[in-house]
């Protein structure tokens, strides 16, 4: 390989995995709740990334090729786990330690993963609905039908624990 195209294309994985490498660790840790399996599904993504990837119009279209690389890593090794998604209480605490947002974080870990990834690539990583889309395969009012809905419930859980606490 051409020593310039090879020196190019590190310098472009280098700028990528700065700039994404954090969020996608985040979005896996957040639905897999394992901190050693979400550093694998971040390399795993990133090996796909170097291996080819479509041409991307745009930085948005690149990010949004990597989330949903991600997001089916982490639905295919969770289908692997051959078990219900649950959250064990101190993976919890300390995946809310980590971020820094208590109680809110805990009850939208436990929503289902139908409304959770909506709400975390909205909220937490500052996606708009078009990228959510295009992430998840779904139409704009689908994300928006499943956010006001994973908020409706993440509100409901939020004022059941603070009733019976």
């Amino acid at each position: 390989m051409d020593p310039l195209k090879s020196s190019a294309r590190e310098r472009e994985f280098a700028r990528v995995y700065d700039v994404l490498g954090n969020t996608l660790y985040r979005l896996s840790y957040s639905l897999l709740l394992s901190r050693e399996e979400a550093k694998d599904v971040v390399q795993e993504v990133f090996l796909k990334y170097l291996r080819g990837h479509p041409p991307f119009s745009d930085d948005g279209h690149e990010k949004a090729w990597l989330l949903c690389i991600t997001v089916n890593q982490c639905h295919d090794l969770l289908r692997r786990r051959k078990h219900r998604h649950h959250l064990p209480l101190g993976e919890a605490d300390a995946f809310c330690a980590d971020t820094g947002t208590g109680e809110v974080t805990r009850q939208l870990l436990l929503l289902p993963r139908l409304y959770q990834v909506p709400l975390l690539l909205h909220y937490y990583e500052g996606c708009s609905v078009k990228e959510i889309g295009s992430v998840l395969r779904l139409s704009a009012s689908a994300v928006k039908m499943r956010l006001k809905r994973g908020r409706e419930k993440l509100c409901e859980a939020l004022l059941k624990e603070e009733e019976s606490g």
